[in-house]
């Protein structure tokens, strides 16, 4: 068997969209302390005010924070939390602080508990902790050691498998399995202190000294990427990557950092060309057309990553930071890398979608391919697939129609391409293994066979080369001694940039180089497969009367020089 695509990898794609859910769900309290004349005020739009009591505003890491003295400042925001939280439900409490000191005893920049009943953000001497607890005693995470006088964002989510997790600045730092399944009594809402524990059960204290800012309360419990959006350490979203990418791209041509390759129109086509597939890019992202983002991308990648398989269509000092931020957008959604051109595919994944699973292929249709203005065939994706690790291409019964593979890159250049294959054996069908240009007119090297001639102990093989200037094709036709549609034979051609040399099972059967006048393409294209029927009389004739079906066992290609 073949070795699979070189450095390929598995990719599950996003199709259900990229992002979070809106940071407003579940938000049931919201107090950013920006209001001057009420510092309270609960900004979620729920009424839940809060009374500040000592506490001072001050400049926070969001506009405004309150100062805590650690003496006898706090702020309650309700009489009874379970007028916020439902206990025992999931919850998320959020914020950012900074620690004026280290206290000896615990206290709680936010929570409710009264007698060791309830929940807080709980802070000691040894560091930050969670505190959870259903009255019987007291339980707590491993403390995270913080400094003092540094910013820190601080979120705790429970989920109602009873896990409590807690992260500092958007990472999961710590975890603990407890329940807290009932409040007793009027248990106030209080940040910047404790609501009352077994040392005071009615009455506030061990008052934490701290600036804290951006207190948010949420009946559910967050995903962790929505807690680094908070924290400001997410990722930005691939919207906002391609905006910067395309910002990117205009600040660097403005200042002559960013050109296109060669003289004059030329490189001003190659540059233009780049930055319309970057605007296409941000189309499909804002469609969520995660799949074709990814495929412009990775051409994309090709035309600015320092390459020579295939050249750069850019240059300039701002080339390498394009190419990385491009990769990181890629990474971003889930796209696999740009892929080396050398590869080998002996189709063992199976195949129930329009892309491979290897991010090789791509099936062609539904559309209908014309030829010479008056023949057509329909090519569907649905006759084709993989069994027993064979590519599998059908033509139904008297139907004109037809199955096609294509590589999804559309920059295989010279180098080594191979394949076996085992024809049709049912007359009326042309299978064809080629490379073709999607740029210019018939920039095309084949190996093609027409069923109707193959036979006992007998066949043909057509070796074509399709000219990019108007002309006729160069046709090749070579008498096997085999029938290539009783078993699988290899078939190959080398094309470089003064020839194209073909073989079969091993051994050379034509040459067509440049030096005979032979028209050489030399423009980069697609890989393709393909087994069709046009009802065209002298290429292949009239439908098969059965299904004829065309096998691959491998595909594989070698880039010159390597």
């Amino acid at each position: 068997m073949r070795n699979v695509m070189l450095g390929a990898m598995l990719v599950v794609l996003l199709t259900t969209g990229i992002g979070y859910a809106d940071l407003a769900d579940g938000l049931v309290g919201y107090w950013s302390f920006d209001n001057d004349v009420d510092p309270g005020h609960d900004d979620s739009g729920n009424g839940h005010h809060g009374t500040v009591v000592g506490a001072i505003s001050t400049p926070g890491m969001v506009d405004n924070a309150l100062s805590f003295d650690g003496i006898d400042d706090y702020v309650q925001v309700a009489q009874n939390a379970e007028t916020i939280l439902a206990s025992g439900h999931a919850c998320t409490v959020a914020l950012w602080m900074n620690m004026g000191s280290l206290p000896a005893i615990s206290q709680r920049t936010v929570g409710c508990e009264r007698v060791n009943d309830g929940f807080a953000v709980d802070l000691n001497g040894a560091g930050l902790e969670i505190f959870a607890s259903t009255g019987i005693e007291p339980h707590y995470s491993t403390p995270i050691t913080i400094q003092v006088g540094v910013w820190y964002h601080v979120a705790m989510t429970f989920q109602e498998d009873h896990t409590w997790d807690l992260f500092v600045d958007g990472e999961l730092r710590a975890t603990l399995i407890q329940d807290w399944n009932y409040f007793t009594g009027d248990r106030p809402l209080i940040i910047g202190a404790d609501s009352g524990d077994y040392r005071t059960p009615t009455e506030i204290s061990t008052f934490a000294h701290a600036t804290i800012d951006e207190v948010r309360i949420y009946s559910r419990a967050l995903e962790p990427g929505e807690i680094q959006q908070l924290a400001g350490t997410a990722e930005p979203t691939p919207a906002e990557q391609i905006q910067e990418i395309l910002d990117f791209v205009d600040e660097s041509v403005g200042d002559g950092t960013l050109v296109g390759v060669g003289p004059g129109k030329s490189a001003e086509n190659k540059l233009n060309t780049l930055i319309n597939q970057l605007e296409q890019v941000q189309d499909f992202i804002g469609d969520e057309l995660f799949v074709e983002a990814c495929l412009q991308l990775q051409d994309a990648y090709k035309k600015c990553d320092g390459q020579s398989h295939p050249d750069d269509t850019v240059t300039g000092n701002a080339v390498p930071e394009l190419a990385e931020k491009i990769d990181k957008l890629m990474e971003s959604l889930s796209c696999p890398p740009a892929p080396d051109l050398g590869f080998g595919d002996d189709f063992v994944d199976p195949w129930p979608d329009i892309y491979s699973q290897n991010w090789i292929w791509k099936k062609s249709g539904p559309w209908e391919n014309i030829f010479e203005n008056t023949y057509s065939t329909y090519l569907s994706p649905e006759h084709v697939s993989v069994s027993d690790s064979k590519l599998v291409l059908i033509v139904p019964a008297n139907q004109k129609e037809g199955a096609e593979i294509r590589s999804i890159t559309e920059d295989f250049h010279y180098g080594w391409y191979e394949a076996r294959i085992k024809v049709s054996a049912e007359p009326g069908v042309v299978n064809a293994f080629f490379m073709r240009s999607p740029v210019g007119n018939n920039n095309e090297i084949d190996i093609e066979f027409l069923s109707n001639e193959c036979g006992t102990d007998t066949g043909k093989v057509h070796f074509v080369l399709h000219p990019f200037y108007e002309g006729q094709p160069h046709d090749s036709e070579i008498d096997l001694c085999f029938d290539p549609s009783e078993d699988f034979n290899y078939y190959a051609f080398a094309w470089s940039a003064y020839s194209v040399d073909f073989f079969v099972n091993g051994e050379p059967k034509a040459s067509m180089p440049v030096s005979l006048g032979f028209p050489v393409p030399s423009r980069p294209g697609q890989l393709l497969l393909s087994n069709w029927s046009a009802g065209i009389p002298d290429w292949g004739g009239d439908p098969p009367d059965s299904p004829a079906v065309m096998e691959v066992e491998w595909v594989s290609f070698t880039p010159q020089g390597d």
